[in-house]
């Protein structure tokens, strides 16, 4: 093997690392959102039978509290929402084929907002006509609401506080029309619940960025080691074929 075989293979390897760093510099992290999204995805189905669990619970429960009619309209508002959820759900690997993960993240956005909005109007409407016993079963239904949609949205940040921030509008709104007594200790108990959501939201989300973050860094620098490798072989045997 001459010296230049040697400053050519060199030459070659180093343009290899250097087209894989540009690679990697040009990707706006849409590795970590695919990973996001798919997290997301999988909690779906969970979400969806909650959500529908939770509304059959309500109804019962508030029937001859407020209008029929009006819990009517709700669910199936919430029936609409949720098997449009679905439907992403089924198709998310062809839409983010097609439209990208940032359009898939741009519609979580807006879950966050249909789910977060339904239940709150749902908390708000009920809870100045519930009895005693009824508006303690509605707050464990809220606080359980807030939780599990912090949970679904666990790796989407922007769409997890929209969702709990609509939700805990909406039952401000609710503790708000009950008496001082009631609604002062409430308000304050939901402002603090809702600041703890977000802490654990904002931690959630940096431990899972690193997590993936630390995942693909091994898996680029086995990638490099086996395209090294791959380089130096075929520079090996073009030496042997020359010297043959």
């Amino acid at each position: 093997m001459t010296d230049g075989d040697a400053i050519g293979g060199r030459a070659g390897s180093g343009s290899i690392l250097a087209m894989l760093k540009a690679k990697l510099q040009r990707e706006p992290k849409l590795w970590l959102l695919e990973a996001q999204l798919h997290s997301y995805f999988a909690r779906v189905p969970f979400a969806i039978t909650g959500n529908l669990l939770n509304a059959a619970i309500l109804i019962w429960l508030f029937h001859g509290t407020v209008a029929t009619r009006w819990l009517s309209a709700w669910a199936l508002l919430l029936v609409g929402l949720s098997a449009i959820r679905l439907a992403v759900h089924m198709n998310r690997f062809r839409l983010c084929g097609s439209r990208g993960p940032r359009w898939l993240a741009r519609y979580t956005l807006l879950e966050g907002i249909w789910f977060g909005a339904s239940w709150a109007s749902a908390v708000a409407l009920i809870m100045p006509h519930a009895s005693p016993l009824q508006v303690a079963i509605l707050s464990m239904v809220a606080a359980g609401m807030m939780s599990g949609g912090t949970f679904t949205f666990a790796t989407l940040p922007s769409a997890a506080r929209l969702y709990v921030g609509v939700l805990a509008a909406g039952a401000f709104v609710g503790f708000s029309s009950l008496e001082a007594a009631f609604a002062v200790p409430a308000v304050l108990l939901l402002t603090s619940y809702a600041f703890i959501l977000n802490r654990s939201i904002t931690a959630s989300c940096g431990d899972f960025a690193e997590r993936v973050e630390h995942e693909r860094e091994l898996a680029d620098t086995a990638k490099t080691v086996r395209i090294l490798l791959n380089v130096r072989t075929a520079v090996r045997k073009s030496t042997t074929a020359a010297a043959g």
